[in-house]
């Protein structure tokens, strides 16, 4: 079907000492989407959802999510009702490629957390004094399909409090006519999407889709 919601799950697993490709079951620990509400919300089989994941220079893990939108049409909202059911992404982010845009959104985003627990740090640039809230763990945002992160060589602090992992190198796949090459020097950037994608705003095909500054 061309509509199939689900949702993204990060799971981090020791490894044996035994054999170094075999992961300790016991050890399982989910680092984001313990459960369907909590997780990276995915309503179409050709979409975006959880991409890369890069380790900062002081150990914070960035993951890399897309926008959770279809992928073949411009997508507002409403076309994925199946996603939005009791007990699975909370209604209110039923904006499609929008999610992108929406701090209490994982969509769409690069986030910083603590690869033990999953938690967001103090130092990210949305933090709300809750480490397990979306916004808390929110590094970057504007992304579309951001396939592949990397951390500049010889970037960075080793301290997560100080709130520099490193320059982040971003691939955001674009829709149709630009590839991006993002460069997050520092937490908080908005890199666009879906107002605007590469160094075009994008037509406003899209009811109350607002200008970018």
């Amino acid at each position: 079907a061309p509509h199939a919601a689900a949702f993204g799950r990060l799971v981090r697993y020791e490894l044996a000492d035994s054999h170094p490709l075999a992961a300790l079951p016991a050890s399982r620990t989910v680092l984001l989407g313990a459960t369907w509400q909590d997780g990276l919300p995915i309503g179409h089989c050709l979409t975006h959802g959880g991409d890369d994941l890069a380790f900062g220079a002081d150990g914070s893990l960035l993951v890399s999510c897309g926008d959770g939108a279809a992928a073949a049409e411009l997508d507002g909202g409403g076309l994925d009702p199946a996603l939005f059911a009791a007990g699975a992404t909370p209604v209110a982010q039923d904006i499609g490629a929008f999610r992108a845009q929406d701090l209490a959104s994982p969509a769409g985003k690069v986030l910083r957390i603590d690869p033990a627990t999953g938690a967001g740090y103090r130092s990210n640039p949305f933090y709300d004094g809750n480490p397990r809230s979306v916004r808390s763990r929110v590094w970057a945002y504007g992304l579309r399909h951001p396939l592949r992160c990397t951390i500049r060589p010889g970037t960075g602090s080793t301290d997560p409090n100080a709130g520099t992992p490193g320059v982040l190198v971003i691939a955001d796949i674009g829709a149709s006519a630009w590839e991006e090459l993002d460069i997050a020097a520092t937490g908080g950037e908005n890199f666009g999407w879906p107002c605007a994608e590469g160094r075009d705003a994008r037509a406003p095909r899209l009811p109350g889709m607002p200008a970018l500054p």
